[in-house]
């Protein structure tokens, strides 16, 4: 028996798909090709692959200085959104809240937009 990577429960070790989550066991524990993006990703990617998504990556400077601007450019249009629409409702307050949240959770967020094409709130 072994853990699924994606739900955490226990599994057959010949299974190549998640009878809990549907999730395809082959492509969760292949080794993921990061070369096309620049070196700190890579390392980032890399740490957050290995350790089945249990590492969630470091405090991101460049997503704090330029918060929703710098989401957009790496494909994290619904927290970019989320982010204009929270600042201007509150008054600029939720923004710079949501700008901590890049900072902080800015590479898995990137990393769950690149690789599993998927887009997280916060």
């Amino acid at each position: 028996m072994k853990k699924c990577p994606s739900c955490a429960e226990e599994i057959q070790d010949e299974a190549i798909k998640c009878k809990h989550c549907g999730e395809s066991l082959n492509q969760t524990q292949r080794k993921i090709n990061f070369s096309n993006l620049p070196r700190y990703y890579q390392e980032e990617f890399t740490k957050i692959s290995e350790s089945n998504e249990a590492y969630r990556g470091k405090w991101n400077w460049a997503a704090f200085f330029f918060g929703p601007l710098w989401a957009l450019t790496k494909g994290i249009w619904l927290a970019s959104i989320i982010c204009i629409v929270v600042a201007v409702v509150t008054a600029g307050i939720g923004g710079i809240i949501y700008w901590f949240a890049f900072a902080l959770r800015g590479n898995y967020q990137y990393y769950c937009s690149n690789v599993k094409n998927k887009q997280l709130l916060i």
